[in-house]
């Protein structure tokens, strides 16, 4: 191994690795798949906040969020929406570990 220090061994030199194509390409896949969830959001979020009709002029208001924590029963709503939260959160986490477990420590064709 000309040029490089005695000092480093042929293990450390391979150790030292710079990111290959599909090390590129999922990121480009995550960043695509992110801004297609996040965006949509974003955009609905924002838009609660439009008294304007479509096509108008941005008019901030608080008042849809008014109008929407006045009724007594966004309580129950948020409550419930919660509630299946949870369980499909503790149904599913649980599942999702054992199956990356699977995966990971054993011999699974593909």
């Amino acid at each position: 191994m000309a040029g490089l220090p005695s000092l480093w061994s042929r293990r450390q030199v391979n150790f030292i690795r710079t990111p290959g194509t599909s090390t590129f390409v999922m990121a480009m896949l995550i960043i695509v798949f992110g801004a297609y969830v996040l965006v949509p959001v974003v955009l609905i979020f924002a838009n609660s906040f439009n008294l304007a009709p479509v096509g108008g002029s941005f008019d901030f208001t608080l008042e849809h969020w008014k109008l929407a924590f006045s009724d007594p029963q966004i309580f129950q709503a948020l409550g419930n929406t919660f509630m299946v939260f949870s369980i499909y959160t503790l149904i599913s986490f649980p599942m999702a570990v054992l199956i990356a477990w699977a995966l990971a420590r054993t011999r699974v064709k593909w």
